[in-house]
């Protein structure tokens, strides 16, 4: 291994340490139930679909770049759309808002997201030019996939969440995104 190598290993690691921290904190407040405005959660896919565009257009990526940033974005979309799904959805009866919780399993599969990402990131970044992609390329494709992940998410949260208001407004009974079968 390099020097370079062995500083994106070191890189890496105290990325993932510092994760592992920030979740243990955060695991408590993750596991409650909290507010969820359908209107609002299309905000930070829409900010950072803009700094993708602006972060690719100074790059200019050229001829296949493009596949891989396609396919970053597809399969985000795909990872975003399953870590939705793992999120638990019901209907505050006091308030009539929409509530959101995540469950241990959807704080499992952002942890594995992060450490595929890492993992895949470094395999990217020493491969680049191997794989057909300038260097800086490979973090355009890790915005797209945040991208995909962060749309898909607030789509499929979108969806469920008006089926769920919908199916509570036709039979107050229903408060939970099980209980309407969405």
């Amino acid at each position: 291994m390099n020097p370079s190598s062995n500083s994106q290993m070191i890189g890496m690691i105290i990325g993932l340490v510092i994760v592992a921290i920030v979740f243990a904190f955060r695991f408590r407040q993750m596991s409650k139930s909290t507010p969820y405005d359908p209107n609002r959660a299309i905000i930070y896919p829409v900010i950072l679909t803009a700094m993708a565009a602006a972060f690719a257009y100074a790059v200019k990526p050229l001829g296949t770049e493009w596949l891989w940033i396609g396919a970053a974005v597809v399969v985000g979309g795909g990872l975003g759309w399953l870590r939705a799904s793992t999120v638990t959805m019901s209907v505050d009866t006091g308030t009539g808002r929409l509530m959101a919780q995540g469950s241990l399993m959807a704080i499992l599969f952002l942890v594995g997201l992060l450490v595929i990402r890492y993992v895949f990131r470094y395999f990217l970044t020493i491969n680049a030019t191997a794989v057909g992609i300038r260097p800086l390329v490979a973090d355009v494709i890790f915005v797209a996939m945040a991208v995909g992940l962060l749309g898909a998410r607030s789509l499929e949260m979108n969806i469920r969440g008006r089926k769920l208001l919908a199916a509570h407004r036709a039979n107050p009974d229903v408060i939970t995104s099980e209980a309407a079968g969405v």
